[in-house]
């Protein structure tokens, strides 16, 4: 409703759902920027040897919802499947993105759905996510001397009256 009424949003989302109202693939990179601490300890398995320090890792990720702790295989008989040395990065690349899509993947399309009926997703394929945090959000920041530098002027010249 704020694009629509032509308002900012003073506080934005993450890239990566930016990424997702794109409808662009987003990865393990992508979670740095949510959750740095899971991003870390994922890039210590992929650069390390599980097997050596005797992790006991399976295909599927715990969730603590309401107090209650529930499972979630990441594929079919994921909590009985070893993470191994050779299967990994399938792992490592399952994880990061139930992560940044499946685990909220509920409120998401809700989101999308109604945003999708302000905004049709045809009117979208021409940005990145940079670009729709700024249409959504503007600049937290505006650099005077960078937008000096790369304005264009049209019957204007960088001195005239108006400009200063």
């Amino acid at each position: 409703m704020a694009l629509f009424h032509g308002k900012f949003i003073d506080t934005g989302f993450s890239l990566p759902f930016y990424k997702h109202i794109l409808n662009k693939p987003v990865g393990l990179k992508d979670l740095e920027s949510i959750d740095p601490e899971f991003y870390n300890s994922l890039i210590w398995v992929k650069e390390n040897n599980i097997e050596e320090c005797g992790l006991e890792m399976y295909f599927s990720v715990d969730k603590e919802i309401l107090g209650e702790i529930k499972s979630h295989a990441l594929k079919p008989n994921g909590s009985n499947i070893l993470v191994t040395e050779e299967n990994k990065e399938e792992y490592i690349r399952m994880v990061a993105e139930w992560r940044l899509s499946r685990d909220v993947e509920e409120q998401t399309q809700a989101f999308f759905e109604g945003f999708n009926e302000i905004l049709p997703q045809q009117y979208l394929q021409y940005f990145d996510a940079k670009e729709l945090e700024v249409l959504s959000c503007g600049m937290q920041e505006i650099d005077l001397n960078d937008w000096q530098r790369h304005a264009i002027y049209r019957h204007y010249a960088r001195t005239s009256k108006q400009i200063m």
